[in-house]
């Protein structure tokens, strides 16, 4: 062989194996006495060091392993879809996708329960709020408080109901009130994040507001009228809907405001899901099994309509038919499959390219779209799980994960801890606070 090739060849070699400047760098995260820290890049690194534990075959999830200790209330996840965001009892908890590994607690300093949650479009500001009518934001990656806002000081029942972030730096919050002064119930925009308040929209809107999956565009009613009203981040009003006959408590708005799927959470004679043409202001009803529907959430890319469909109490009769989630193809309309739960559910999240769904109530759970299959996350945290369900702790790249006893640690893992115990010892399993 020529000496110009052997050389060209011995440095096609070394590039070939020479560490790639794109390889995600993960900073010091390290779980202390006074909880998690990390700097601002390492977050984002620990979750891209997370999402290459790919390979790794898990256990099955264990019954007793828990995401929390309470219910959880709202989901969200990054424009990346690497981070999801849970909101609970006092706390908002960030975890990593596809794997479900906790990644960092946001406390709120009390014990109330947070309601809302939303994370930017560009991922760098996460924004929660509680029933208190407490808004707090986040900078993302590193999880700092940057605002407190005192949005709806004195709320008795509702606090913060709903909360979207628009890429313009603007926030949209919706809430006060209690269960009868549909009088103190505001829709506001905000600017953020130094949470100077813009403008008031309603003081008169009733439970439900849906916030587009780009969050540019959001959708609320107004009191007895059940009128829709939809609005860009930007505070134009773009579309009224008259004719809705019963309260539209949960609303789901598309990317491209086009469509617009709205109904009651607790109907006499079981649900109902309207799904709107907003340019032509009509609609057709979507057919639902189930006696009440507690969220509803449109895909990013609008192929998808997804509702957490509920029954109560333990044997389900018709026109109950049982728990899960229905989808339902768009802009047809029709359904594509429900997939039955083990337990109740209550908020949904959708990834931004549509292929995974989040729910959640004390287990958080990531399925397929649009096939249904549930993925081997287990997203536990051993505070909130029993001693029944056995954790192995390991560290990777400077950051900490748990899987359930019995799982094969991935390349480079270092064992901690192996098979320890859920250290959570109460008798019941929390509480449940949708609203």
């Amino acid at each position: 062989m020529p000496e110009e090739e052997k050389k060209e060849m011995s440095n096609r070699r070394a590039n070939e194996t020479a560490p790639s400047d794109r390889t995600p760098q993960v900073y010091a995260v390290r779980k202390g006495r006074s909880g998690w820290t990390l700097n601002r890049r390492g977050l984002l690194a620990a979750a891209a060091s997370a999402a290459a534990i790919t390979g790794a075959a898990r256990a099955q999830c264990h019954e007793k392993g828990y995401s929390t200790k309470n219910s959880i209330l709202d989901l969200a996840i990054s424009p990346d879809g690497r981070i999801l965001a849970s909101a609970e009892l006092g706390v908002v908890s960030l975890w990593s996708l596809p794997e479900g590994a906790l990644l960092k607690d946001l406390s709120f300093g009390s014990y109330d329960s947070v309601r809302a949650v939303a994370i930017s479009p560009d991922g760098r500001l996460l924004a929660a709020g509680n029933v208190k009518g407490e808004i707090r934001l986040w900078s993302l990656p590193d999880g700092e408080l940057l605002r407190v806002i005192s949005a709806y000081p004195g709320s008795s029942d509702y606090g913060v109901t709903a909360l979207g972030l628009g890429p313009e730096g603007v926030m949209v919050s919706a809430g006060g009130g209690d269960a009868w002064a549909y009088a103190r119930r505001k829709v506001q925009l905000w600017s953020v994040p130094d949470g100077v308040l813009l403008r008031t929209l309603t003081e008169r809107h009733r439970y439900g507001v849906g916030v587009s999956p780009d969050g540019r565009r959001f959708a609320f009613a107004e009191d007895e009228s059940f009128k829709i009203q939809v609005w860009s981040i930007g505070g134009d009003l773009e579309a009224t809907l008259t004719g809705v006959q019963e309260p539209p408590d949960v609303i789901a708005i598309s990317a491209d405001g086009k469509l617009l799927a709205c109904g009651p959470a607790f109907p006499p004679g079981g649900a109902r899901v309207k799904l709107w043409s907003v340019p032509d202001k009509t609609f057709i009803d979507l057919p639902v099994q189930a006696m009440s529907v507690s969220a509803l959430r449109i895909s990013p890319d609008g192929r998808w309509l997804a509702a957490n469909v509920v029954c109560p109490g333990p044997a389900p009769t018709p026109p109950c038919f049982h728990d899960g989630i229905s989808l339902w193809s768009l802009p047809d309309g029709r359904l594509h499959r429900t997939t039955a739960l083990a337990e109740q559910t209550y908020p949904l999240a959708i990834a931004p390219h549509g292929e995974w769904l989040a729910e959640g109530f004390y287990h958080i759970r990531l399925w397929t779209l649009p096939d249904g299959k549930l993925l081997p996350a287990c997203f536990t945290k051993k505070e909130a799980s029993y001693p029944e369900a056995k954790l192995v702790e390991y560290t990777r790249d400077g950051t900490n994960y748990s899987l359930p006893c019995g799982s094969p640690l991935p390349t480079g893992a270092v064992c901690t801890c192996n098979c320890v115990a859920g250290t959570r010892s109460d008798g019941c399993g929390g509480y449940w606070y949708p609203n």
